[in-house]
């Protein structure tokens, strides 16, 4: 079994003890994201795929985390806030990986072949961890549902849903090329 074939498969294993308990899991749309985020090292937490009721978010999202963060997090003490300083340092060493990776996702060569708004952001970025969303995702949030036909709106999901596709391939491709040129 190859190492992603490992991640694919815990990925499906915390989905399905995740939906024991009646919530989705790990929706499809988004699980290919999910996964790819895990084999980069990356640690993800929360995820949807977007939906296109009146009161969901219509674009998908994951969160990540700084891979050493416990939860629950409650800084209470000085003792708490000390303990927490490794997880800030990581997570911006983790966040800085990520946000080349975005970059040279948005910049690179293949993305004259897409329009310019399907771009990826890290959107409310704390000191452990952030949400990467498409770029248009926090304007559809402020912009009134009611004048967003539900045509329109499976289109910008589905839109969305490639976007994320396609930087869950990026991703993997550039993992698997660093090891395959033998880099850790």
């Amino acid at each position: 079994m190859t190492r992603l074939e490992k991640v694919r498969a815990e990925v499906q294993k915390i989905s399905d003890d995740y939906s024991v308990g009646g919530h989705p899991g790990v929706e499809p749309g988004i699980f290919d994201l999910v996964v790819a985020l895990r084999y980069r090292g990356f640690r993800t937490v929360a995820s949807c795929q977007g939906h296109c009721g009146p009161n969901d978010r219509m674009y998908p999202w994951v969160n990540v985390t700084a891979t050493n963060t416990k939860f629950p997090i409650v800084l209470r003490s000085l003792d708490q806030i000390a303990a927490f300083q490794p997880v800030k340092k990581q997570w911006k060493k983790e966040s800085k990986l990520l946000k080349d990776l975005i970059a040279r996702f948005n910049y690179g060569p293949d993305q004259n072949k897409h329009p310019r708004d399907e771009k990826l952001c890290l959107i409310d970025e704390d000191k452990r961890g952030a949400t990467l969303v498409p770029v248009g995702a926090k304007l559809l949030d402020k912009f009134p549902r009611e004048l967003i036909s539900s045509t329109n709106a499976e289109l910008i999901l589905l839109r969305y849903n490639r976007l994320m596709k396609r930087f869950a391939e990026f991703l993997i491709e550039d993992e698997d090329t660093k090891q395959h040129r033998g880099h850790p």
